[in-house]
């Protein structure tokens, strides 16, 4: 946000709120958003393939 203009952020929205306060809450939130999303993807996708090679390289030395 260094290209906004000076003063632009500083703009009361409503009561002590400003516009500078109202960018760092949505950056906050969509951070923690993209982060949730993709913990849950590399949950689903890609915790289950290293569990499945695993099981098969302590399936291979049993039997040897």
């Amino acid at each position: 946000m260094r290209g906004v203009r000076a003063g632009v952020l500083a703009q009361r929205v409503w009561g002590d709120i400003t516009l500078g306060l109202l960018c760092g809450r949505g950056q906050l939130v969509t951070t923690s958003t993209i982060t949730r999303g993709c913990v849950a993807f590399a949950n689903r996708r890609l915790d289950p393939q290293p569990a499945r090679i695993r099981e098969t390289l302590e399936n291979a030395e049993g039997e040897a």
